[in-house]
């Protein structure tokens, strides 16, 4: 008899478990459906905050000339090809790990919004997905959408095999946000790794340090 009430408890204990934990998941999942409809590709939207303050944070750096990406065409593009013509924002999203990362559907969607400005300082974009062509259309046509945009302006480009993303020490769980900004000589003006997933460099961040190279 005590043995069978045991059991009960053991048993019953485990089903209250299983509930909380069911609860806890989906509060945590509404959270997030919640931020996600909230984004309109700017950068006060409800619920993600990027640093405004973000300051450089690595001189991790490989030698330029070797680092290539493909384009979603599967045409080779070299970082060099940038050089004396463009200052470069290179942005390092996570890649897929099975769903899509809010946080780098959000920094892609700003980015869109915004592209008009990083222009005005003579800039090209260039976000970097570490996966295959098949993920990354996900991701830009969430971030189409959430930007309220028919199109990306900018070179959305692919690390296959995570070359780029090993040669600038950014492995991670795939990889880690990192954000760099290369002026025309080919110079690092900028570089941030986040620490977590979340943790990234805002717009206004990017477009005040390319604001101290147009000085």
């Amino acid at each position: 008899m005590e043995k069978s009430l045991r059991i009960k408890r053991i048993v019953l204990l485990g089903a209250a478990t299983v509930v909380v934990a069911a609860v806890v998941a989906r509060l945590w999942i509404a959270r997030f459906e919640s931020d996600g409809a909230s984004l309109g590709g700017t950068s006060g939207a409800v619920g993600i905050e990027f640093l405004d303050n973000a300051q450089t944070n690595t001189n991790q750096v490989p030698d330029l000339s070797g680092i290539t990406f493909l384009d979603l065409d599967g045409n080779q593009v070299a970082l060099a090809d940038y050089r004396d013509k463009k200052n470069v924002v290179l942005v390092f999203t996570r890649g897929y790990p099975g769903y899509l990362c809010l946080f780098c559907m959000t920094q892609t969607s700003r980015l869109i919004t915004n592209y008009d400005q990083f222009k005005d300082l003579d800039a090209e974009v260039l976000v970097v997905f570490p996966g295959n062509r098949q993920d990354v259309q996900k991701l830009i046509r969430e971030s189409k959408s959430k930007a309220h945009s028919e199109q990306v302006p900018f070179p959305i480009l692919l690390d296959e095999e995570f070359r780029a993303v090993d040669a600038f020490g950014i492995r991670g769980n795939l990889a880690k946000p990192a954000t760099y900004i290369f002026d025309k000589q080919g110079g690092l003006r900028f570089a941030y790794v986040g620490e977590t997933i979340s943790d990234r460099p805002s717009i206004k961040a990017l477009l005040k340090q390319l604001e101290f190279i147009a000085q």
